[in-house]
């Protein structure tokens, strides 16, 4: 979302022009487009400091409604099925993807009806959405409009609309066509189990109009026919049975009859259309046996958090599922109710009802919200939840129920092999369990993987939200991964705000998968600096070495356990090396393991050998003084290159002198 504010420069009046100027300088905000800069004046309205200030539209809405051929229209017939595209364009010519499109008819005449009921879709790359409608019944007849509305960067844009006339489908004079019901009554409708009959008459057909072959047809195989051929009789009839190819069969079949004199005259066709309805007989609420989920846009099911869109990054996603019957043919007209549930990773908190709806008249704040809870399921037996993000990076679960009856519930996409999501199978992992504070950007591989009750990996493409309360972790486009075989990894890097010497870098991870379960655990990362780093006697607590004391060792040489690491008790980061060197000259020092940090967050211990120099007599009588004492220092150097050196003194290895 843009938000927009001006500043007025103090007013500078000159004497000699009694000139009043001010400068006015707009800003874009929370992520989307840089705003355009306005300027006013103060004269013209004799107002003093009267400045007005008249917002930029942010972009425009154009609107045309088509045939199935992708032709402008401005007609439909009660019989046809057309659409409404929407370009949706921003002031500087760009497309906006992934932008929420509300689709209606004003003035409240309720002729059309519209595919899908929720009346919403998201623009696609090239900015256009489309949406299907038709008459709402065959009587619907006159003229409506159909209107179209969107926001852009926190400004609702002017509606776009075109007008459009309802009529009724036209017979052909010469060769007209009929249904009927099973009650014998016309129809423009049958249901999937009945059987109806398709009525033909032949009118000024030149020769005779008895005998003529006339065959029915339906070129999508949705109707069967008995026969698929008929003779006319004396008056110019013939007529069929027709019902659906099976009970699962619904939506608007195509009637086509092709009559053929036998004289050879050319053949002429008519066509009708007819819809195929669920049994009226049966309550939809009782034929759903399933709600599957079917799709989602953005596909990635991935939304950023209010305020913070832009050019393709949407806040709004579209989740379509589909009330099937027991042998998974789409059940229309099934009342499905939405519910959704989101966390921190800590809380986590259910909304139904109005609880759960977005109200345009307050901010959205940290919940997210649903534009609907309650819908209709359209001819494919599909439903759309649309789910808008709030201003917290959270997972979100939308749920779907049927009204009235514990039916199953699915928005994840889910395999048979794998079930719902088990705290204990979440396991975290980092590729360095001690970073280095000493360096912004230095970083660890956050690893999480996630499996079922059965030890199965999860479904794929489950999201799992990442936080960190010092650093930064994952990327601006996703604060977490999406699971793929049950895996997935996000980057934690270095930055301000960094911890004290032993305090916890908590990056947490949690999802929300299938039930709409919460699973959530962190990883205690561990930060450190070279300069922290100085000499122990144990891997915690422990009291600090300075000196190696005297008598230690024997035939000139000892050998030393210490562990290095922070007063808190951290080792440096992972992947530091530790070298030794000793003075005086004649005093030698050796690491005998240890040399590198390994992947633990406690101090690590290494074992280092100092060997002095014997006292030596030579066969003059000469004496050579033995060289027992001096220091040794170790420098530790971070993966990144910081270094820092620790003195220790050796105050006497034991067995340098010479035995009587």
């Amino acid at each position: 979302m843009q938000h927009r504010k001006s500043v007025m420069n103090d007013l500078v009046r000159y004497a000699l022009a009694g000139m009043v100027s001010a400068a006015l300088v707009a800003c874009g905000g929370g992520g989307g487009n840089p705003g355009s800069t306005d300027s006013g004046n103060s004269g013209g309205n004799g107002n003093s400091g009267g400045d007005t200030e008249t917002p930029s539209v942010a972009g425009s809405l154009a609107i045309s409604l088509l045939n199935t051929q992708g032709d402008s229209i401005v007609e439909v017939t009660t019989a046809t099925q057309v659409q409404a595209k929407v370009t949706l364009t921003r002031t500087d010519g760009g497309s906006v993807a992934n932008q929420l499109i509300t689709f209606d008819e004003s003035g409240g005449l309720n002729l059309l009806e519209f595919d899908p009921t929720s009346k919403t879709a998201l623009t696609n790359a090239e900015g256009v959405a489309t949406i299907k409608f038709r008459a709402t019944s065959a009587t619907s007849v006159g003229a409506t409009t159909v209107t179209a509305n969107a926001s852009l960067n926190g400004t609702e844009l002017n509606a776009a609309s075109q007008n459009i006339s309802v009529v009724a489908a036209p017979d052909n004079s010469s060769f007209s066509l009929n249904v009927l019901g099973s009650t014998g009554a016309a129809a423009s409708s049958i249901s999937a189990s009945e059987t109806g009959s398709v009525r033909v008459k032949l009118n000024q057909l030149s020769g005779s109009n008895e005998r003529v072959l006339v065959s029915f047809t339906e070129p999508n195989n949705l109707l069967s026919f008995s026969p698929s051929t008929a003779l006319t009789d004396a008056n110019g009839e013939a007529s069929v049975d027709v019902k659906a190819t099976s009970s699962s069969v619904l939506g608007v079949a195509t009637i086509v009859a092709t009559a053929t004199p036998i004289s050879g005259s050319e053949s002429i066709v008519t066509r009708q259309y007819l819809e195929i309805k669920q049994d009226a007989s049966k309550d939809p609420q009782t034929l759903v046996a399933a709600i599957n989920s079917i799709s989602a846009n953005p596909a990635d099911k991935s939304i950023v958090i209010a305020g913070s869109g832009g050019t393709g990054r949407s806040e709004t996603a579209q989740l379509t599922l589909q009330a099937v019957d027991a042998v998974g043919a789409p059940v229309r007209g099934a009342t499905v109710e939405f519910s959704m549930s989101y966390g921190d990773g800590i809380n986590q908190v259910l909304l139904t009802g109005t609880d759960a709806l977005c109200n345009t008249d307050n901010p959205r704040g940290a919940a997210p919200c649903l534009l609907s809870t309650e819908t209709t399921s359209n001819a494919n037996g599909e439903v759309v939840a649309s789910v808008m993000s709030g201003t917290a990076a959270t997972p979100i679960v939308v749920r779907a129920q049927l009204k009235g009856r514990h039916a199953i519930s699915q928005t994840d996409t889910v395999t048979v092999t794998t079930g719902v999501a088990s705290s204990r199978h979440l396991d975290l992992s980092a590729s360095r369990f001690v970073v280095d504070l000493d360096t912004s950007g230095d970083s660890s591989t956050i690893g999480i993987m996630l499996a079922d009750a059965n030890g199965n990996p999860v479904a794929d493409n489950v999201a799992v939200v990442t936080t960190a309360d010092f650093g930064v972790v994952g990327t601006s486009d996703r604060g977490g991964c999406l699971l793929a075989n049950g895996r997935c990894s996000v980057e934690y890097k270095v930055q301000n705000p960094r911890p004290a010497d032993g305090e916890i870098i908590h990056v947490m991870a949690s999802a929300r998968v299938g039930d709409g379960t919460l699973i959530s655990d962190f990883f205690p990362l561990r930060g450190s600096s070279v300069g922290w780093v100085s000499a122990w006697d144990a891997a915690y607590g422990g009291n600090e070495i300075h000196a190696i004391p005297a008598g230690l060792g024997g035939n000139c040489e000892v050998s030393y356990f210490l562990h290095f690491g922070t007063p808190a008790g951290t080792s440096a980061p992972t992947g530091s090396t530790i070298a030794v060197k000793a003075s005086p000259e004649d005093l030698t020092a050796s690491i005998e393991s240890g040399a590198t940090v390994e992947n633990h967050n406690y101090r690590s211990g290494l074992r280092v050998t100092v060997k002095g120099k014997k006292e030596e007599t030579s066969a003059t009588g000469a004496t050579t003084p033995a060289v027992n004492s001096g220091a040794i220092y170790f420098t530790v150097t971070s993966n990144n290159g910081h270094q820092a050196e620790i003195p220790i003194t050796v105050e006497g290895i034991g067995g340098c002198q010479a035995t009587p």
